[in-house]
């Protein structure tokens, strides 16, 4: 008949990885729903046990004492220290928590109580012991705790007696208080004896230090006038006065080389009266100007030869000379200030080389004097903190004010603290459901059996070949008595998960990628009860429905569940055709539902021979691929019978059943490698038996959509 083309499918054990994703939340919730009997029993019976150990506890009482650790304390300090002043931390207030919790405090309200002498506190007759016994049982009825977070602290002892619970917690905060003013005031004094032992040092340090520093300045002549050096002042001086000399005498001679620039290159008389500026130069040239130009009348009206004319010119150049003279001094005049000016900065930078000459030999001994004085200075700085510092400890003593205050004492209390109904049925149902949750993951790690395809691919490294749901006796008691049995089922309703199950099966033995077409299927399992001869009679039905030409033969020696399975009871079968005793053809019958063809066992006494390994078995076989497109082997279980390996190695491939949540992978494990070694080539896995509607268990892969199958069946 005509196939689909072959992909490939593993046909020996092949490693799947195992794959994490983390938190899976709905398998968790899978597990609890699959768990549920044992979740639910545990849990009822943990919240029985501890709501009954909570009721039964005796009853006992809580008093609360408050008290306030003082924000601010009163100190006799600076405005500036007042303000930046701040709260006790945290650190401060969970320190006086550890002190109210201390053995000191629980000794100290023992003794003032006399609790040493009550039975349930101490005992009579023990002395310093029941002191000791006494101060440790109210340690642990003691309970402190800061407020949020605030600087109240409260202070609660839980007693059977509600007016001792009251005294008690009132003694502790009592003893905390005077505990607290004991040790500061001890601590005062204790700080202000050595306070003033240090002062003394300290005073004496800072006159040793400003002495050294006064005669060291006396000894080098380091005088100073408004916080700096003689020599400094003198030096800043000579610097500003040189720089205003160099300014003058850049001004003096540009002024100079002006003029001569002038007088060198002919300019005329005007351009050199606006450089220089000079009162004269300006009458000098007004009196130009008018002879210019009663010069010019003259000539214009009396002639070149007449004597105005003449006289006119002579007076005309007479004061061109005065003109040209005044230039000249005003030039000499200029020159004269430049080398005055040129000998005044010269002066004036011989005096600043001496100044910082003189500055550079202070700056050794400026070093000195600046860190004695930096020593005596720090000196002081202490000296005047441990000053302060005294007085405020002296102003604390004095005003005697507390670390701590009481916000409310202890009021016996009308009501018990516990045993609390709700908080007890709160507690035993959290520890209820913990339990059962625990109990519920633990049931599920320890079954090992086999339950999901995952648990066939990671576990046991092969592919999980199909899911085989499990027939309702309901659905089966539908059916004729003889085929009251899944096989019987199968052909009925064909369209059923279950037939789909094994139809499944079916296209994996088509697809698999082997040596050769996987004409002989060996169908085993790892133990008896598994489901195997349903399995395989199962397939083979659906094999010849399907059109195939199918044999199944039955290699069970010792179960012969086929016979069963079919109502038959054959005289001769395979034993008979391996031994020689009858041909193959004589003894195969007829599955008359499917049409597929049967080779069973006798139901004879076991031959001693071990038929399978004889070469007639491989005759048989190779006989019957000839003949038909399906030949369906059911085996015995590998682990309780050898023989299954010898049918099992004969076979183009083979299927293993497991049981679902019956089979141990440990189990199917053991017959892998019993298999593999024997040549056997193994296909995969089918998990026979799954109930699709168990609580917490979904199909894998997704085949039983309920709704679907029951409108199609």
């Amino acid at each position: 008949m005509n196939l689909p083309a072959k992909i490939p499918l593993p046909a020996a054990p092949v490693e799947y990885a195992p794959v994490n994703e983390g938190l899976d939340l709905q398998g968790l919730i899978a597990v609890m729903v699959r768990r549920w009997r044992v979740i639910a029993a545990v849990g009822a019976l943990v919240f029985a046990a501890v709501l009954m150990l909570l009721l039964t506890q005796p009853r006992e009482y809580t008093a609360t004492a408050s008290i306030m650790i003082n924000p601010r304390e009163d100190r006799v300090v600076g405005a500036e220290q007042a303000l930046v002043q701040g709260p006790p931390s945290s650190a401060v207030v969970d320190s006086e928590i550890e002190v109210l919790r201390s053995p000191r405090i629980a000794r100290a309200v023992a003794e003032a109580l006399h609790l040493d002498i009550d039975p349930y506190w101490g005992s009579p007759d023990a002395g310093s012991d029941g002191i000791r016994a006494a101060a440790r049982k109210i340690s642990s009825a003691i309970e402190v705790k800061r407020r949020a977070l605030s600087y109240v602290i409260d202070v609660s002892v839980t007693t059977r007696d509600p007016e001792q619970a009251a005294r008690i917690a009132n003694a502790v905060v009592e003893a905390y208080l005077r505990e607290a003013d004991g040790v500061r005031l001890a601590t005062t004094e204790r700080a202000s004896n050595w306070l003033g032992q240090r002062l003394a040092e300290l005073r004496q340090d800072v006159q040793n230090k400003e002495a050294a520093a006064e005669a060291f300045r006396a000894q080098t002549g380091l005088l100073t006038a408004e916080g700096r050096s003689l020599t400094e002042s003198q030096t800043t001086q000579t610097q500003q006065a040189l720089l205003a000399a160099r300014a003058d005498l850049a001004e003096r001679q540009a002024r100079y080389e002006q003029v001569l620039a002038l007088s060198r290159s002919g300019g005329s008389v005007a351009t050199i009266d606006r450089a220089l500026e000079s009162q004269t130069i300006r009458d000098l040239r007004r009196q130009e100007a008018e002879l210019t130009r009663r010069q010019a009348e003259y000539e214009a009206t009396l002639g070149e030869r007449h004597p105005f004319v003449a006289s006119g010119r002579a007076e005309l150049e007479d004061v061109r000379q005065q003109l040209n003279a005044e230039i000249g001094r005003i030039a000499a005049s200029a020159r004269n200030d430049v080398n005055v000016a040129q000998a005044r900065v010269a002066m004036l930078e011989r005096s600043l080389n001496a100044s910082s000459g003189r500055l550079v030999n202070n700056n050794t001994d400026q070093v000195r004097l600046r860190e004695l004085e930096r020593e005596a200075a720090a000196a002081r700085a202490v000296y005047e903190s441990f000053l302060q510092r005294s007085h405020e400890i002296a102003g604390q003593g004095q005003l005697g004010q507390t670390s701590a205050q009481v916000v409310s004492e202890a009021e016996p209390p009308s009501s018990p603290s516990s045993p609390r109904l709700l908080l007890g049925i709160v507690l035993a149902t959290i520890a209820g459901l913990i339990a059962g949750a625990l109990a519920g993951f633990a049931a599920e790690a320890l079954d090992d059996t086999i339950k999901s395809s995952d648990d066939v691919e990671q576990r046991l490294g092969l592919p999980a070949l199909a899911v085989v749901p499990t027939v309702d006796a309901k659905a089966l008691r539908l059916l004729a008595p003889e085929d009251r049995h899944p096989a019987g089922y199968l052909v009925e309703k064909p369209l059923s998960p279950y037939a789909e199950a094994f139809r499944v099966m079916r296209t994996a033995l088509l697809y698999a990628d082997l040596q050769r077409d996987a004409k002989v299927v060996a169908v085993t399992s790892a133990l008896p009860e598994e489901g195997k001869t349903t399995c395989a009679l199962s397939l083979a039905r659906v094999a010849a429905l399907g059109g195939q030409r199918v044999a199944i033969v039955d290699c069970d020696l010792r179960r012969r569940s086929l016979n069963r399975v079919l109502n038959i009871h054959p005289r001769a079968g395979l034993l008979e055709v391996l031994s020689g005793q009858r041909a193959w053809r004589d003894v195969c019958g007829v599955d008359e539902p499917s049409g597929a063809h049967v080779i069973p066992l006798a139901e004879t006494a076991l031959t001693p021979r071990d038929m399978f390994s004889l070469p007639a078995l491989e005759d048989l076989l190779n006989d019957l691929r000839g003949q038909y497109d399906l030949v369906i082997l059911d085996c015995a279980p590998v682990l309780v019978a050898a023989d299954a390996r010898l049918v099992v190695s004969q076979a183009d491939t083979s299927i293993i059943i497991t049981r679902w949540r019956k089979t141990k992978v440990r189990e199917a494990e053991d017959a892998v490698r019993q298999l593999v070694p024997a040549g056997a080539k193994v296909l995969g896995v089918a998990i026979n038996g799954f109930d699709p509607f168990a609580p917490g268990w979904k199909p894998y892969p997704p085949y039983y959509a309920h709704a679907y199958y029951a409108e199609a069946a």
